[in-house]
């Protein structure tokens, strides 16, 4: 194979400057990627890469074991076991997908929130700190409301982040007749974070 002169070093990479004309750009440092720089004569440096794909994931399981619905009437979080925290900015995008097994004697509403030293912060049903009236009707688990718990897409805010984690939580309310989670057969939450927006 026939030595190119324009190599200087191990992992240059040669990039077009016009036609038949080209220059070694030394390898750049670990993590970062070549990125088209209309700033630079060769028109490309290396960058340290934002937004897109999996930032971090953290899981709460599996675990076996059981809570059951709210019998007060009044909004509580799911046990601290259940709540998953990911490192997180403003404006990244997090998965928040419960994979829990739940039995159902009576309809239970529920809802997800960001949860800040361990006190309910901002809402999934409103994206306020004010809870929807009946949380969100797309979470709802029950006799009436057969159907999976689903995945929700939250949009980091300021007021959900501590010490650089967001921590989210599903809420239930009412629903004594509703036991989530099994002692034999294993449940998890998984949350996603996929970065910015």
């Amino acid at each position: 194979m026939p030595r190119d002169l324009r190599f200087n070093a191990k992992g240059d990479v040669l990039v077009g400057l016009g036609d038949n004309e080209m220059v070694a750009v030394p390898v750049g440092a670990a993590g970062t990627v070549l990125t088209a720089d209309p700033t630079v004569t060769p028109g490309a440096s290396w960058q340290t890469p934002s937004g897109g794909g999996v930032q971090a994931t953290a899981s709460s399981g599996p675990q076996n074991g059981t809570f059951t619905g709210d019998t007060t009437s009044s909004w509580a979080l799911a046990p601290a076991a259940y709540q998953v925290s990911v490192p997180a900015a403003v404006g990244d995008v997090l998965l928040f997908d419960p994979s829990i097994l739940v039995t159902v004697s009576a309809d239970a509403e529920l809802d997800v929130v960001s949860v800040v030293g361990g006190v309910p912060v901002r809402y999934y049903s409103t994206g306020t700190t004010t809870p929807g009236p009946n949380g969100h009707g797309g979470l709802y688990i029950g006799v009436l409301f057969t159907r999976a718990m689903r995945a929700v897409r939250w949009v980091v805010a300021a007021e959900d982040i501590s010490g650089g984690t967001v921590t989210l939580s599903l809420l239930r309310r009412n629903g004594s007749g509703v036991t989530f989670g099994h002692a034999i057969y294993p449940s998890q939450v998984d949350l996603t974070n996929f970065g910015g927006t």
